[in-house]
């Protein structure tokens, strides 16, 4: 569900402990994308890596999507995840993200993308030697 901006939702903090809506929020405008799946993915993935998980990007609005090269069909425009791997033990975290229920998913060498789209899979050449045998 589409909501105007962030400080518009109701968060349930007792449901998402680990995460605020900014952080899923469009950094260009503050549109939200309200899904309750897709928030308790990702405190499962928090909850299972024992350490903080960043967010890079989640939301887009389709000028943001435009200004940063996302495809026209991204599904950033609804929610998709982008976490950080910055300190994070890479299979560890591929392991909570296959156990979360993500379908898509893109290793890239500095974050991982993951969403609950129809089941994908791709890389960049820095990704793949970053992910190094990670990939499923």
């Amino acid at each position: 569900m589409l909501v105007k901006h962030y400080s518009l939702v109701k968060w349930d903090k007792a449901r998402w402990p680990n995460f605020s809506p900014i952080e899923f929020a469009c950094p260009h405008c503050g549109e939200f994308w309200f899904d309750a799946v897709v928030f308790d993915k990702c405190q499962f993935v928090r909850n299972y890596m024992g350490v903080p998980t960043y967010i890079n990007s989640a939301h887009r609005c389709f000028i943001h999507n435009v200004r940063v090269g996302g495809t026209p069909t991204s599904i950033h425009k609804e929610l998709a995840i982008d976490f950080s791997t910055r300190g994070l033990d890479l299979k560890t975290l591929n392991e909570a993200c296959r156990k979360a229920g993500f379908t898509g998913r893109g290793y890239y060498k500095t974050f991982t993308h993951r969403d609950t789209g129809r089941s994908r899979r791709w890389w960049t050449p820095g990704g793949k030697k970053a992910w190094n045998g990670l990939i499923y």
